[in-house]
């Protein structure tokens, strides 16, 4: 347990560092040290287990909604703003809390150049990773019990996977959110 909390630790503080070096060489001031840092995926390896389905008689993995985390309903009324952006190409928005998807990793059938996390096939795809359900009432459960109202999700270049995760959330859960994502906005 030692060893990952260090790792997290370690993770947490490149990611602090690269923000902080883009913000300066913006000349712009956000309190990145009061951002809190969750990250879903510690190793590229936690994507290698993939649910495969023969597309003729599998619709994909069925997601159930959850309506309560730690024995507290889902405030699904909240005003909630959701930032998206690519950790290598964009500024960062100033959040409650950050998650971080940058090794995160879907299969897309086909050609998926062009396509954005707004797109189905994007969203279809990271339902269908294994550790979905796992990954989705985490950040469900950090959200309700931090009071969150602005959090950011965060991958490499902002225009699929955080777009996907962020527009998930507000589909499944929080549909009058706000969503902002740097990455597609001028897409």
């Amino acid at each position: 347990m030692g060893y990952l909390n260090v790792k997290l630790k370690r993770d947490q503080i490149k990611i602090m560092f690269i923000l902080y070096h883009k913000l300066v060489k913006q000349k712009r001031e956000i309190c990145i040290y009061k951002m809190i840092f969750i990250k879903l995926i510690y190793d590229k390896f936690e994507n290698e287990n993939r649910i495969t389905r023969d597309k003729e008689t599998d619709e994909g993995h069925k997601y159930e909604v959850l309506l309560k985390v730690n024995d507290r309903l889902i405030d699904v009324d909240r005003t909630l703003t959701i930032c998206t952006w690519g950790i290598k190409e964009h500024l960062p928005y100033d959040c409650d809390i950050i998650f971080d998807i940058t090794l995160f990793s879907t299969k897309v059938e086909g050609d998926s150049k062009g396509l954005t996390g707004m797109d189905d096939k994007i969203q279809q795809s990271i339902i269908d990773h294994p550790k979905f359900d796992i990954m989705m009432e985490e950040i469900i459960m950090n959200i309700e019990c931090s009071n969150s109202k602005v959090i950011g999700i965060i991958c490499n270049y902002g225009k699929q996977l955080s777009v996907g995760w962020a527009e998930l959330l507000k589909k499944m859960y929080y549909t009058k959110s706000l969503i902002r994502h740097r990455g597609i906005d001028h897409f």
